[in-house]
């Protein structure tokens, strides 16, 4: 069965988004969601816990977030500050435990928000 690589599916989301770089939110803050970031974080937390293939989707997912924020964020290199895709990981499974009917995509705003305050900046 042909499973692309995370490197691989990172980079055509980032190439993606590269065409919509500077676009933000409607005046309201709401922007169109696509991908795992609709699914549940209790279904992220269900294939976390029984490594479903489809966990690579969220992973991805996460990592391309991520990424454009890096891209999208003024003054900003590092939104992650040198933490390691378990770290991440590790923090949503806390926040998904407490908000399991909440979307994949709030938690990962929840993430980036609280990453922010300790980014790395450009020079």
């Amino acid at each position: 069965m042909f499973r692309p690589s995370v490197p691989a599916v990172l980079t055509g989301f980032v190439v993606a988004l590269l065409g919509s770089v500077g676009q933000g939110a409607d005046s309201k803050g709401h922007y169109q969601i696509l991908g795992r970031g609709t699914t549940s974080c209790g279904s992220y937390l269900e294939a976390r816990r029984t490594r479903d293939v489809s966990f690579l989707a969220y992973e991805a997912w996460l990592t391309g977030y991520v990424t454009a924020v890096n891209l999208a964020s003024a003054n900003t290199e590092d939104i992650s500050r040198g933490t390691d895709l378990d770290g991440l990981l590790g923090w949503l499974d806390n926040w998904c435990q407490t908000h399991p009917t909440s979307s994949y995509a709030s938690a990962s705003e929840a993430l980036v928000s609280f990453l922010r305050r300790k980014r790395t900046t450009a020079e």
